[in-house]
């Protein structure tokens, strides 16, 4: 349990040296306490009494991703595994730690002990024990400089879908393809695992990549259709009439269809092209 017990001692280390709060935060805890001062905020964490603490904390003790990829080196460094773990939740949760957390805005900074309920919650989200696949860290540490290389671990550690030799292969690919100075590689990587998180796993990538930017394209035809039609006229008359205008999200659909031809392209030397009828 060696490494076990260096890799506690290394989060313990990050989080006595504080955490920032984010703006996601911040506005979920305002618009729940009505804007508490950095001391109010403490009493908060602090009360056990109160029913609510337990989901504060469980929010403010989460890992965002600049944690993350603190640790990430340490973390490909040795395989770890399920009861290794186990051993930094209980470490983490015996030793509670204190952080500092800090306030955005001028807010001022608190200092406050990690519950240990929030402790032992706090390691699993790392996921520390995923095997990462060999093939796809060698593309990364091939094609990605820092400090784009330890986000694009991070955020394959934190993805969800199984990593099957077919995927495996797609990613390893994808990664050798991608070029210096890349500036939307991370959103990209973003679309692409989300995508990949709701996939059966037997379906075919290139197929479904395909269907769903058939998926893109008949709707922004469809968007595109019904405003041609209400130029110029009463939108409540049309309303009435039983027009009804989905929304869709013009520009972030066409980017969609881009990244997808550029991940065909780079993966499988071809994409699909179509104008729906």
């Amino acid at each position: 349990m060696k490494n076990a017990l260096r890799l506690a001692d290394e989060i313990i280390e990050i989080l006595r040296q504080g955490l920032t709060l984010g703006p996601d935060v911040m506005h979920f805890i305002d618009s729940t306490f009505g804007t508490p001062s950095a001391d109010q905020l403490k009493a908060l964490l602090e009360d056990e009494s109160d029913s609510e603490a337990e989901s504060l904390s469980d929010l403010v003790f989460f890992p965002d991703e600049a944690f993350r990829v603190r640790i990430e080196d340490l973390l490909e460094s040795h395989d770890f595994q399920k009861d290794e773990e186990r051993c930094v939740q209980d470490r983490l949760a015996s030793c509670r730690p204190e952080t500092i957390l800090y306030l955005p805005d001028g807010r001022g900074s608190l200092t406050v002990a990690i519950p240990p309920k929030a402790a032992a919650r706090f390691v699993p989200r790392l996921r520390i024990s995923k095997t990462m696949d060999a093939s796809i860290l060698d593309a990364i540490n091939e094609s990605i400089e820092e400090p784009l290389r330890r986000l694009c671990k991070v955020r394959l550690r934190q993805s969800r879908f199984p990593c099957t030799p077919s995927t495996a292969r797609f990613l390893a690919r994808l990664f050798k393809a991608v070029q210096p100075g890349d500036g939307e590689l991370l959103d990209r990587l973003c679309f692409l695992f989300h995508f990949i998180d709701d996939m059966p796993g037997t379906c075919d990538l290139f197929e479904a990549l395909s269907e769903r930017k058939r998926f893109y394209i008949k709707q922004l035809y469809r968007i595109e259709a019904i405003e041609s039609q209400i130029v110029g006229k009463n939108m409540e008359t049309m309303v009435q009439q039983g027009l009804r205008v989905p929304y869709l999200d013009k520009t972030g659909s066409r980017k969609k269809i881009r990244w997808i031809d550029e991940i065909c392209l780079a993966v499988f030397n071809k994409t699909d092209y179509f104008i729906p009828a």
